[in-house]
């Protein structure tokens, strides 16, 4: 309380830290007559990404444009990477209470970035590991591959899982690498996406980061907020791991309404489909992070069982290996 009382000028009433799993802190803030979010952003940077300037400066734009679905941006402490927000109440809806409800309003929020004006699409920088390329779809995975390579030689990983990694999981790889290219000249790869048929997208949409209460949805999560090709956030959706309940039809029903309301939805069905597998070997391998120390580092100080995550997570990128394609 003490320690954050600097940021605020009203009198602090309480302070409550939030249980969450991941590399932020995030502190419940009462003050006389209403709360505050404060969000304490980990130094730990994904390709040196600034999460929290990206979280901040993105969500005030879209609330300087009109934007009431998601949380007010108040302060930000750029030095300290401390942000402070309006506390929204809600609920994580649970994969199996999910409906088309609730897909219609998630793919209305998509629908609305999608149709932003050129204008306010260029206030924002490319995304974090964008696809405005399609060479950057080959690259995610090649870096994944590299990095989780480096971190086998370092760590001590079984033997049963090395096996799985490199006898499975790059030869199946390279495989889809390989068809994928064969696909395109080299300035097709090298092409970027024209501005008109980019959104404005999260790298990581999904309802585990959607706010529920009496009907009203609350849309969270922009630390990779950026310009992208909207597949990326679609595919990314359905291949997602916290969806891996919701019903295929559910799943095909944002894909299909969303690219019916776009200017080339012809050219967005081939892409889907043409980078649908590389979607799936990216989760793949976010599913190997159990091989990076910083990935485990980060679980213990949360209080995690390291050794059940573990399993688990090593489980879900076997099954994944087999079950790359969404569209089948």
């Amino acid at each position: 309380k003490i320690d954050l009382q600097k940021y605020f000028d009203e009198k602090i009433i309480d302070v409550e830290r939030i249980n969450h799993i991941g590399n932020n802190h995030l502190f419940r803030v009462s003050l006389s007559n209403k709360k505050r979010l404060v969000k304490v952003y980990s130094q730990v940077h994904m390709n040196n990404w600034p999460r929290a300037k990206c979280e901040f400066s993105s969500l005030s734009y879209l609330w300087e444009i009109g934007f009431r679905d998601i949380p007010k941006p108040i302060y930000f402490n750029e030095k300290r990477n401390i942000a402070i927000y309006s506390y929204e109440e809600g609920i994580l809806l649970m994969q199996e209470k999910i409906d088309i409800k609730d897909v219609s309003t998630a793919l209305d929020f998509l629908i609305r970035l999608y149709n932003l004006k050129e204008k306010d699409k260029k206030r924002f920088a490319p995304a974090s590991t964008d696809g405005l390329k399609l060479i950057n779809y080959v690259k995610d995975i090649e870096d994944r591959i590299s990095h989780l390579s480096k971190d086998i030689q370092t760590g001590s990983i079984p033997k049963y899982m090395k096996e799985f990694f490199y006898e499975e999981a790059i030869p199946v790889s390279k495989q889809i690498i390989d068809n994928f290219l064969s696909k395109f000249t080299k300035e097709e790869l090298e092409q970027e996406l024209p501005l008109k048929e980019q959104s404005l997208c999260f790298g990581d949409f999904g309802f585990h980061n959607i706010l529920v209460r009496n009907g009203e949805y609350k849309f969270l999560d922009f630390e990779y907020f950026g310009r992208d090709d909207p597949v990326r956030d679609l595919l990314g959706f359905v291949h997602h791991d916290k969806h891996s309940l919701l019903s295929y039809e559910l799943k095909k029903l944002l894909i299909t309404r969303f690219i019916q309301q776009t200017k080339n939805p012809d050219e967005i069905m081939k892409r889907l489909k043409l980078i649908d597998p590389l979607k799936g070997l990216s989760w793949m391998f976010t599913f190997l992070n159990i091989f990076s120390k910083k990935y485990l580092d980060n679980l213990r100080m949360s209080g995690a069982d390291i050794d059940k995550i573990i399993e688990e997570r090593f489980t879900k990128a076997k099954n994944k290996l087999h079950n790359l394609k969404f569209f089948k």
